[in-house]
Order: C-alpha cells, then sequence, then structure tokens
C-alpha cells in the first residue's frame, strides 16, 4: 500500500465533547443528532461508558491480522528476543509463552492496520468526535493484559481533555479463561478525584513531574478505584466474540481479568483521538494550567473512514524500539 503522509489541523480545539455534559443532556444530544442506526448503542455508551459492537470485522480481517503479527515475530526473531517474560504489571497472571504489550504493530502490517482501517465501529467514533477519528496508538496482545482497574486519561491527556477513546478488537474469542477487558460499569460517570491531593500525599512538584511517574500513576489509580468503589460500582468482565469491538469512554475505568489459561487470546487494543489532536502526559495531566499546544504538527494517512498517525518504530513489551525500516514485514507504508 502506497500512503500519502499529511499534516492536519486539530478540527475540535475550541470545542468541549458533548459526552462530557451531564447525562441528560447527552441523552437529549443523542436523540437529536445521532444516526437512528447508532441511537441505541449510543444511549448505552452514555448510560455505562463502553459499547461491545458485534461482527465488526470479518473472520477473515482477524485472521489475516492474527497471520499477519504471526509472520512478524516469526520473520523478525531478533526483534521479539525476550519479549514473552512477564512484567511487573502482569503479576497476577501465570507465563504463556505468549507475547503482550507489542506496540503499534499497526505501522509494520498492513493486515494488522486492516482490523482498524475496516471495522465498522468506526461510524460510532466519528459521532462520538464529531470528527474523522484517527489511530494515535496501539498494543498488540496475544494473551490478555492482567492490568488492574484504571483509567487512561494520565497516559492520553488531551487538549481539549478526554478527546480519546480506546478502541478493542477481539482477533479471537475474549473470556474468563484467557483473559477478558474488565470495566467499572458507570465509572466514567463518577467525579475525577482532587488532582492536587494526589500530589500533595507524595509531596511532588507539577513543575517538575515527570511524564511518565509510576509513582504517581499508581496513587491516582488506587485514589480513583477506591472512589468508585465507595459509590458502590463493581468490576465485571465482558467477553467478547471474534470480530467484536469495544469502545470505551476516557474516564471508564477498565482493565484486564487473570489469565488462567496458556490459549491465545489476539487482540488489537487502539488508542483514537481526532485527526491533528495533541497527546500529553502525565506531567499535564496533574498539571492543567500548563501551558501546551492544541495544535500538533503529527502526519497522518487518510483511509475512508480513519486516519492512521505516522510513527517509525514498533515496541516490544516496553524492552526497546525497533525501527520499521529494520522488519522483514507488510509494512504499512
Amino acid at each position: 500500500m502506497s500512503m500519502k503522509f499529511k499534516k492536519f489541523n486539530n478540527p475540535v480545539a475550541d470545542q468541549i465533547p458533548w459526552y462530557l455534559l451531564p447525562l441528560d443532556d447527552q441523552l437529549e444530544y443523542i436523540d437529536s443528532f445521532a444516526p437512528e442506526e447508532l441511537k441505541e448503542n449510543l444511549i448505552f455508551f452514555a448510560h455505562n461508558g463502553f459499547i461491545v459492537i458485534e461482527n465488526t470485522i470479518s473472520k477473515k480481517v482477524a485472521k489475516d491480522a492474527i497471520d499477519g503479527f504471526n509472520d512478524l515475530v516469526k520473520n523478525n526473531p531478533k526483534a521479539f528476543e525476550g519479549a514473552t517474560e512477564i512484567n511487573p504489571d502482569d503479576e497476577r497472571t501465570i507465563e504463556t509463552g505468549l507475547y503482550h504489550r507489542i506496540g503499534n504493530t499497526h505501522l509494520s502490517s498492513e493486515r494488522i492496520a486492516n482490523a482498524f482501517i475496516k471495522n465498522k465501529a468506526l461510524s460510532y467514533v466519528n459521532f462520538i468526535f464529531q470528527s474523522k477519528p484517527a489511530l494515535y496508538t496501539s498494543l498488540y496482545y496475544q494473551r490478555g493484559s492482567a492490568q488492574d482497574i484504571h483509567r487512561d486519561t494520565p497516559y492520553f491527556t488531551t487538549r481539549p481533555m478526554n478527546y480519546y477513546v480506546g478502541f478493542s478488537i477481539s482477533l479471537e474469542p475474549s473470556n474468563d479463561e484467557n483473559g477478558c477487558l474488565e470495566v467499572m460499569r458507570g465509572g466514567h460517570l463518577v467525579d475525577e478525584i482532587d488532582l492536587d491531593n494526589v500530589i500533595d500525599i507524595l509531596n511532588k512538584d507539577t513543575k517538575n513531574l515527570s511524564s511518565t511517574d509510576d509513582e504517581t500513576w499508581a496513587m491516582y489509580q488506587e485514589m480513583m478505584k477506591k472512589s468508585c468503589l465507595d459509590a458502590g460500582l463493581k468490576i465485571e468482565p465482558l467477553h467478547t466474540n471474534t470480530g467484536d469491538t469495544i469502545i470505551w469512554h476516557p474516564q471508564l475505568p477498565h482493565g484486564g481479568s487473570v489469565v488462567r489459561s496458556v490459549s491465545p487470546r489476539n487482540s488489537l487494543i487502539t488508542h483514537v483521538t481526532p485527526v491533528g489532536m495533541p497527546v500529553y502526559l502525565q506531567d499535564v495531566f496533574f498539571n492543567p494550567s500548563k501551558e501546551v499546544s492544541e495544535y500538533t504538527d503529527w502526519k497522518y494517512v487518510e483511509f475512508k473512514n480513519c486516519f492512521i498517525r505516522y510513527g517509525d518504530s514498533i515496541n516490544i513489551n516496553n524492552i526497546r524500539n525497533v525501527s520499521i525500516r529494520d522488519l522483514d514485514s507488510d509494512v504499512l507504508q
């Protein structure tokens, strides 16, 4: 596939997302403006913070994506060396010998990228953003993440805030055995905790805070989860079949269930924003007054229903970055 990369202005730089309005106003907005075929799921999204959309890609597209990943591993053994070891995040899970947290494989394989490009659920994201969606980054999992409950926003801090959704594409069924997504239904409606309190407890200085401060991340997630539990919310699994896609609200608490089986559960987790939307990290999230740009000079390629942000490498399980130029693969370029 030959692609021409372009820069795009942020089309929603001066707008507040409708899905941050009070719930009644959200429902009125959906009723007034949503296409009829999307309304039922969007109403569910407003109430619950997520939707599971069935059969968003064909079984062939799903199989091709899995084959694309398998070929990527087979043809690049040096790049993937040591990448099946358990990360500290994954202490709850058994060792499976399967790969997890392989970043931006959509850039290294057209077959993987097609699971997003050809996904019917993009019509929902188009309405959610009121702008054509762009794939910002992705994570490929052969097994469940086994992550604790968390909100994504400290790692996907946009300007304006919350122009982001999680978009999880099931290439195989996910369940309680092989590790499925877990959510706290309605947790997106629980008020944000006091960010200054997090900083004060840890005696941090927001002006000098690292963009990836593990201690602050952990404290924030612990306090956020407690606030949701205090509100009476519970953690529940979301089972999916091949070809299903889950979309979740930027404020939805979610994680991954314990992995009990060595069976694979291939999936592509994509992080989606409007095209041209800058994304910042914890140094901006915990310091909302920090002056940052609402625009970016990132390059994108445009497809019929979406954009993809350009990148020049994949990330192997937070161990190393590998240049796409050094990979033997069906590179998306």
